[in-house]
């Protein structure tokens, strides 16, 4: 869709194209190819580009001047290698110090000794789990194939584990992390959480472990609901699983909650469109933690943010982990991010996982293609 919108925005053969963050929350295959078409473009019609976007490291690969904005101002501008080689701004320091190759090991204690974590089970396996969509077609909408979006899958996820599920669009990361929590309905294999099978349980059954699971969307503006404030939005899944004996109880812990996520109580009496996409994330973060759960699924929920509102929400996130006692499932497409922030990863590719291991040692010492494509794919500070 990205590059027919390009072709549209070259039809008339314009003197200066605006790509105004045209590359946000694709995958890093899918962006470097969308770059490289630009660039081709640009240098075969002359053309010039204003290119606009929070990634650094992207504009260090393709750009000749930059120009730095903060709060509607331009606060420092130049050669692409003077600003980023010699910021002179705190501001775009402070983007720099942002980006994921540049922030330092988490500052939270380590996840729990891997020597200990072999020995206890699984907090939650995947058996061959399989999830197939029906491709309809016909008068009738007769069934003629099957999307296979999970595809006998195997997977083991200890306590206490941030493990990553890396991979490009449409591999199937987001329909297996759902399926997990059965908000999606498998279509074969078994899921289990701390030994039970949740595939085998009905809707009475799975209340608890509904508790016990939650998940964090990538677009907290369509998570959110819009008519209701920041205190209904969270107070409602306490009512739902009976956290707290009283509303006075609720409206308590819905204060710690928002405190624990960086936020102010009086944020409470406010609506989502009041809020950043950043403040936003915070209160679907927020919310998640509500009814005190101890396995969560993060889904893409760096994708859309600047650099410095991700650094802020990883470090967060990790935080949490070790305050409440977590054990994280992290979705996400860009691998610099899956390297600072978590133990274990696993890469999909269509449907399938190609490699799984500690994050150090895939990253390192990739032994697929696949991976190493991805690796390749992701943006680097370039200088000089």
């Amino acid at each position: 869709r990205q590059r027919v919108m390009i072709a549209m925005a070259l039809a008339s053969e314009p003197d200066l194209l605006i790509a105004d963050e045209p590359t946000t929350a694709l995958d890093v295959t899918v962006q470097a190819g969308i770059i490289q078409l630009m660039q081709n473009l640009q240098k075969r019609t002359g053309m010039s580009v204003l290119f606009i976007t929070h990634d650094l490291a992207l504009v260090s690969q393709i750009a000749d001047q930059i120009a730095v904005m903060r709060a509607g101002k331009i606060v420092e501008q130049g050669t692409c290698n003077a600003v980023l080689m010699c910021p002179t701004h705190e501001y775009t320091r402070a983007l720099l110090h942002a980006l994921p190759e540049n922030l330092p090991r988490l500052s939270v204690k380590e996840v729990p000794d891997e020597s200990r974590i072999k020995s206890d089970p699984p907090l939650v396996q995947l058996d061959k789990l399989q999830v197939f969509f029906p491709v309809k077609k016909g008068l009738f909408k007769k069934t003629v194939d099957y999307i296979r979006a999970v595809d006998d899958v195997d997977l083991s996820i200890n306590k206490g584990d941030i493990f990553a599920l890396v991979g490009e669009s449409g591999s199937g990361k987001s329909t297996l992390g759902r399926a997990i929590l059965r908000l999606i309905e498998p279509t074969g294999g078994s899921i289990y959480y701390q030994h039970q099978a949740l595939n085998k349980l009905n809707r009475r059954e799975m209340k608890p472990f509904r508790q016990q699971m939650q998940i964090i969307f990538q677009d907290p503006a369509s998570s959110l609901n819009p008519r209701l404030t920041v205190a209904t939005a969270l107070l409602e899944p306490m009512k739902v699983h009976g956290i707290g004996n009283s509303h006075d109880t609720r409206i308590d812990r819905a204060k710690k909650l928002l405190d624990d996520v960086h936020m102010s109580a009086d944020c409470l009496w406010r609506y989502p469109h009041e809020f950043s996409g950043g403040q936003r994330q915070r209160i679907g973060i927020a919310r998640a933690l509500a009814i005190n759960p101890k396995f969560i699924v993060c889904d893409e929920v760096t994708s859309a943010l600047d650099v410095s509102v991700q650094a802020d929400i990883l470090q967060m996130l990790a935080e949490l982990r070790e305050q409440h006692e977590l054990t994280l499932l992290f979705i996400s497409h860009d691998i610099s991010v899956v390297q600072y922030l978590s133990n274990k990863v696993a890469v999909m590719q269509d449907g399938n996982i190609v490699e799984q291991g500690s994050t150090s040692e895939i990253c390192s010492h990739p032994q697929s293609s696949y991976t190493q494509c991805l690796l390749n794919a992701v943006p680097r500070l370039a200088l000089g």
